[in-house]
């Protein structure tokens, strides 16, 4: 029922056991879950999808030839032409359609393992056309029913599901993926106000959530691991 910081209300301060929660700067956003892909191990499906195709993906990584792989890897076509159309060379994809953050650091982590020479250049491969062929050929597998059925039940070869995958991959991206959560910013900000360490919070900033009321629940400390600068140092 906190509305408000209590901020520089030592005596209200020391009255309040807090329940415990996840602090807003701890929650994973986009950039931490695919940055910290390596402790994600892959799953079961990922391996089955990605296995078969270990060669090609390390070709993509070591000698890609956008002329000769056009119609079995479409994102070096891609890149191709962006490079044409723009007179500089591109590298980087930005595309991952709908798969979860949890997919995208799955097939991260496949690469990482069994691609030979991807541990040790990950700069060369992640958000690039090794990782978003990856990523087309596990939405080609899922999508496989779905992607079939323009084609009015016509069997269809693979590198035309691989093509249609690939604009599924561009098409199905959820641009609000990316937007800010305002609640999340909102609680930062309140949570700063709590605990932060300065002399305009005066006592009240002197770590004195629960002094008066005993212990937090589970023994929670809430000062554990809070942003360097929210010590004023004053």
């Amino acid at each position: 029922d906190i509305v408000d910081a209590l901020y520089g209300d030592r005596k209200r301060r020391r009255m309040i056991r807090l329940g415990k929660w996840t602090h807003a700067h701890e929650v994973p956003q986009h950039e931490d879950v695919i940055a910290n892909f390596r402790n994600i191990p892959y799953s079961i499906n990922i391996d089955e999808a990605l296995a078969p195709h270990t060669q090609l993906l390390t070709d993509i990584l070591e000698q890609p030839d956008p002329v000769k792989m056009r119609d079995t890897v479409p994102v070096l076509g891609y890149l191709a032409d962006l490079s044409e159309k723009s007179g500089r060379r591109h590298t980087t994809v930005p595309y991952c359609g709908d798969l979860s953050l949890t997919d995208c650091a799955h097939i991260a982590n496949w690469i990482y393992r069994n691609v030979p020479g991807a541990a040790e250049r990950i700069i060369n491969w992640l958000n690039c056309a090794t990782y978003a062929h990856a990523c087309t050929i596990v939405v080609s597998k899922r999508k496989k029913n779905l992607l079939q059925e323009p084609a009015e039940n016509i069997l269809i070869e693979q590198n035309a599901i691989l093509q249609a995958a690939w604009l599924d991959l561009q098409l199905s991206y959820d641009l609000t993926s990316m937007d800010i959560d305002v609640d999340l910013e909102c609680l930062g900000i309140l949570e700063q106000r709590m605990f932060e360490l300065s002399l305009a919070a005066g006592a009240a900033g002197n770590e004195q959530w629960g002094k008066d009321a005993g212990a937090h629940q589970e023994r929670w400390n809430p000062y554990e691991g809070l942003p360097e600068h929210w010590n004023h140092g004053d």
